[in-house]
């Protein structure tokens, strides 16, 4: 195939070669003229071939962003609960029992005082029920009425039996007797040590004076004990002076002299332990002496035990007393809860007997039950009603201290005490009133969803039970949510997003996220109404860069990089 084409291409030279050197010319013009027409109209190609210098270039970034609050924006809501206008100046008007109204007796807008008859009730007919239930609310009554009377007689009766046991009981008597006892073993005491002293100090002393006289005048420091006493310790001499002097002063006061008596008599031992006989006391009359201090020590510790023994006598006899009386005052008690407790069941007998009896043979008329005007009539003559239906409604014309209960769903911010609300009517756009929160409860309801109230900020003509729709303000209640995508995380695992401001400068704002809506996420701070953020973030944006020429790098061999916005790639 080659060489036919090769003879052909010759054949054609050859017959050029030919031709005469001006046609030849021609020819060569003509072509060229004819190449340059095609090379001019030919449209140029779009894509190149790419060389390997291209591989390194980057590919510009496609980034979506949403702004906060936007007609497109999906995910930024403002909350608004449902509510209703009440009132405490303001009441409905209830039937006192189930019937059918035949009669009002006022209009709409017509003053009435507090129990002015309004309307009337059609009268119940006495069935065989309804009078085997007064029967039995009848004998119910009797029976608590008999009980009462027995209840308070037998009270009397007990009381008075109680209080003449007390004034016979002996046990104060008993009492009384025992600290006689205590206060004679005290008289013992006192004599016992009074005795031993006088008949001891003598044998010590030099002088051999009157102890309680030396006592009264002041002279006992002056006294000198005999030689022999206290030679081997002689700080026993003046310790012994001391403790006589103790002893001696419970006598000016009256004071019980269990200690002083007790230290008097092991002083006056150690000191007698403490001394040789010489030539003003003699060896026998040093045995007989601590003989003596024995004997009047054993025996003030007699008089010590008995009036111990007195005293825990008294003791148990005041416990005694105590349990009686415990005992009369629990008695007392009992008899006066039974007493109460009849009279309770009679008064509750009585009232269950008035309530039935009224429906039954009366609670023909309603009545209002607060002064005012009549601002509804809900019932109409011929319709039955029952207790706890609202047939009437009367307002004081009072037009402050009106509020509105809402409720606020659980999964959304709850407004805090003090916040202002907008109160809008249903259908009335541009009729607004400022309210205040006064209160959030702490349980859900029924429903799922907190209780609240608000009260308006001055006067409002809006009737009671008025439905209406409340509006947090935006700095307290606006709550702001973006798809889950739109937020990374930092290396601490803090929330972050990409802010682009109106410069499309992309800059980084730390959020503060809340609850998780399927893909979006509500974010509690760090996004306000009007913010322009990225939707679809990658990791190759960096802070203060542009929005319009956000790029990712290519690598060598023309990948890109690639990575979810959450601060690593996709293959970590």
């Amino acid at each position: 195939q080659y060489i036919p084409m090769k003879k052909h291409l010759t054949h054609h030279w050859e017959t050029f070669r030919s031709l005469p050197q001006a046609t030849q010319y021609a020819w060569m013009i003509l072509t060229t003229l004819l190449l340059v027409w095609i090379v001019i109209n030919t449209p140029a190609q779009n894509t190149l071939p790419v060389s390997p210098s291209n591989h390194n270039e980057a590919q510009t970034l496609n980034l979506p962003t949403q702004t906060v609050g936007s007609e497109s924006e999906a995910f930024a809501t403002v909350a608004s609960w449902g509510g209703e206008v009440i009132s405490q100046n303001d009441a409905d008007i209830q039937p006192p029992r189930a019937g059918t109204i035949i009669a009002w007796d006022v209009s709409i807008g017509e003053r009435v005082t507090a129990g002015q008859v309004l309307g009337r009730l059609s009268s119940a007919p006495l069935t065989p029920e309804l009078a085997k239930t007064l029967a039995d609310q009848s004998e119910a009554l009797s029976r608590a009425r008999a009980n009462v009377l027995f209840a308070q007689t037998y009270s009397e009766q007990s009381k008075t039996q109680i209080a003449q046991f007390t004034t016979s009981n002996t046990t104060e008597n008993a009492i009384e007797d025992a600290k006689a006892v205590v206060r004679s073993n005290v008289e013992s005491m006192r004599s016992a040590l009074q005795q031993a002293i006088s008949r001891e100090f003598p044998e010590f002393s030099m002088s051999g004076g009157d102890t309680f006289t030396l006592h009264k005048q002041n002279r006992l420091s002056t006294v000198n004990l005999k030689s022999g006493f206290g030679v081997l310790n002689s700080g026993l001499r003046e310790q012994y002076l001391r403790s006589l002097d103790e002893a001696l002063r419970t006598f000016d006061g009256q004071v019980l002299p269990e200690i002083e008596g007790k230290q008097y008599f092991l002083d006056a031992t150690r000191l007698v332990s403490a001394s040789i006989a010489d030539q003003n006391y003699t060896q026998e009359q040093l045995t007989s002496l601590k003989r003596n201090i024995g004997e009047d020590q054993a025996s003030f510790n007699a008089t010590v035990e008995k009036y111990h023994t007195a005293l825990l006598d008294v003791s148990e006899k005041q416990k005694v007393l105590a349990e009686q009386m415990r005992n009369t005052a629990s008695s007392i008690t009992t008899l006066d809860k039974e007493r109460s407790t009849a009279e309770t069941d009679f008064i509750a007998a009585e009232a269950a007997y008035r309530a039935v009896a009224s429906a039954i043979n009366g609670g023909t008329v309603i009545v209002a039950p607060k002064s005012g005007s009549i601002s509804a009539i809900t019932k109409q003559v011929g319709e039955f009603v029952a207790p706890g239906i609202s047939v009437a409604s009367v307002s004081s014309g009072i037009q402050t201290d009106k509020m509105v209960r809402f409720r606020i769903p659980s999964n959304v911010e709850v407004p805090k005490k003090g916040d202002l609300v907008r109160i809008v009517r249903p259908g009335f756009a541009k009729d607004v009133r400022l309210g205040r929160v006064i209160g959030v409860g702490a349980a859900l309801d029924g429903n799922g969803a907190f209780m609240a109230d608000a009260r308006f900020e001055g006067s409002v003509e809006w009737p009671a039970h008025l439905s209406v729709r409340v509006i947090p303000e935006k700095h307290i209640g606006q709550s702001v949510a973006v798809p889950f995508n739109a937020v990374w995380w930092d290396e601490e695992n803090h929330p972050h997003v990409w802010l682009v401001s109106d410069e499309l400068i992309i800059s980084e704002r730390p959020v503060v996220t809340g609850r998780t809506y399927g893909d979006a996420v509500e974010i509690l701070s760090g996004l306000t109404i009007g913010d322009t953020y990225i939707t679809e973030p990658t990791d190759h944006i960096k802070d203060g860069m542009k929005l319009d020429s956000a790029s990712i790098p290519k690598t060598t061999d023309g990948a890109s990089t690639s990575g979810d916005g959450h601060g690593h790639s996709h293959d970590e």
